[in-house]
C-alpha cells in the first residue's frame, strides 16, 4: 500500500497545512462520479481495497474524494481542467468492477455540484456536494455485491 505522501507533491501537503489555502469561491460544476461500497463481511480487507481502489482511481485521472468507512467516492471535473466525461467515468467503473468482483457495489453519474471548500475555523475540506445523495445512498446499498448502476 501506498503512503500518502506518494499521492501528493511536497507544495500541496505545505499547502494542506494552511488552512486558508484551502477558503475559496465554491462554485458549480458538472461532475462524473462514483460512488463505492466494499463489502463488510471481511473487515481487515477494507484497508487493502481501499488502496486498491486509490491506484485504479489515480491510474484514471480521477480525484478519490471521500472515505467513510466502507464508502469512497471518486470524481471527475472537481478540478480545473479535467474535462473527461461518461466514457472515461464507465472505463472506470469496468476496471473497478473487474478487480473487486463480489469486493464492491458501484453506483455512478454525472450531475452538476457544489464543488469547492467547505468547513470554517481551521478545518477546511474541498469536495463536492452531489445533489440527491441520500437517494443516491440508497440506491448503492439496494445493489447487490459485485454490480453496478448508473443513477
Amino acid at each position: 500500500m501506498k503512503k500518502f505522501s506518494e499521492f501528493l507533491t511536497p507544495d500541496s501537503i505545505k499547502a494542506s497545512l494552511d488552512p486558508s489555502e484551502f477558503q475559496g469561491e465554491v462554485k458549480i460544476k458538472q461532475v462524473e462520479y462514483i460512488l463505492i461500497n466494499i463489502n463488510e463481511e471481511n473487515a481487515e480487507e477494507i484497508e487493502r481495497i481501499i488502496g486498491q481502489i486509490s491506484e485504479i482511481v489515480s491510474t484514471h485521472g480521477a480525484v478519490m474524494g471521500e472515505v467513510c468507512s466502507s464508502l469512497i467516492t471518486g470524481y471527475f471535473g472537481m478540478l480545473e481542467g479535467d474535462t473527461k466525461g461518461a466514457v472515461h467515468r464507465s472505463k472506470l467503473t469496468q476496471e473497478l468492477l473487474s478487480s473487486l468482483g463480489n469486493k464492491a457495489r458501484i453506483i455512478h453519474g454525472s450531475c452538476s455540484a457544489r464543488v469547492g471548500s467547505f468547513g470554517g475555523g481551521n478545518s477546511w475540506r474541498f469536495c463536492a456536494i452531489l445533489p440527491g445523495f441520500s437517494t443516491l445512498l440508497g440506491k448503492l446499498l439496494n445493489l447487490p455485491f459485485g454490480s453496478a448502476s448508473e443513477a
